[in-house]
C-alpha cells in the first residue's frame, strides 16, 4: 500500500530548503518600488513634455516679435494680441510690449490694459528677485546701468498649471512650470 503525501506533511527540515514562495515574497518587495519609479518617471516627462511645449510656444512668439518690432511704436496692443495667439490657449499668458500696452490670458480670460504711449519710448528692463523691472523711460541706444543698450523691448511669459507627484524636479514653482522670453526689437 503507498502512503500519499500531502503537501503539508513534510520530513523535519524539508520547510527550511522550500522556495515556493520565495518569488511571491520578492515581488511583493520589489513591487511598491517599481511602481514608486514608474511613477517619478512618467512624473518627470510630463513636466519635461510641458516645458518644452511652453518653451516653443515663447520662441514662436519671441520670433514673431523680432519679426514684427516695428509694430511697437504704432501699434503695440495688435502686436501683443499676435502673440497672445501664438501660445496655445490652454496655457496662461503675460505679454507686455515695452512696458506698455499688456494682455493676460488666464484660464482662457483674456484683459487687456496700459497704453500705447508708454510703448513709444525706450527702456533698459532687468530682473530684481524674479520681478521685471522696467526703470524709467531713456534714450533709445543710451547704455544701461546694468549692461546692454536702451531699446524697446518685448516680454513673453506663457505658464501651465501643474502639481507634482513629487518635488517638481526644480522646475515646477508655486503650482505653475513657467517660461518667460524678453525680445529687444529694437
Amino acid at each position: 500500500m503507498s502512503r500519499s503525501r500531502h503537501w503539508f506533511v513534510r520530513p523535519p527540515g524539508a520547510w527550511r530548503s522550500s522556495t515556493g514562495g520565495a518569488s511571491a515574497i520578492e515581488f511583493a518587495l520589489l513591487a511598491p518600488i517599481l511602481v514608486l519609479a514608474l511613477a517619478a518617471t512618467l512624473d518627470f516627462g510630463l513636466v519635461v513634455h510641458i516645458r518644452l511645449s511652453l518653451n516653443q510656444a515663447v520662441s514662436a512668439s519671441a520670433n514673431y516679435a523680432m519679426v514684427n518690432g516695428a509694430d511697437v511704436p504704432t501699434n503695440a496692443l495688435a502686436l501683443a494680441d499676435s502673440l497672445g495667439a501664438i501660445v496655445p490657449s490652454g496655457n496662461d499668458v503675460t505679454i507686455v510690449v515695452n512696458n506698455g500696452p499688456t494682455l493676460r490670458r488666464v484660464a482662457g480670460v483674456v484683459t487687456r490694459s496700459g497704453s500705447q504711449p508708454a510703448a513709444s519710448a525706450c527702456y533698459c528692463p532687468r530682473f530684481d528677485s524674479n520681478a521685471l523691472a522696467w526703470g524709467s523711460q531713456t534714450t533709445c541706444g543710451d547704455a544701461c546701468a546694468a549692461g546692454g543698450t536702451a531699446g524697446q523691448y518685448v516680454v513673453v511669459t506663457a505658464a501651465e498649471t501643474y502639481s507634482s507627484m513629487f518635488s517638481g524636479y526644480g522646475v515646477v514653482e508655486n503650482g505653475a512650470i513657467s517660461v518667460r522670453s524678453i525680445i529687444r526689437v529694437k
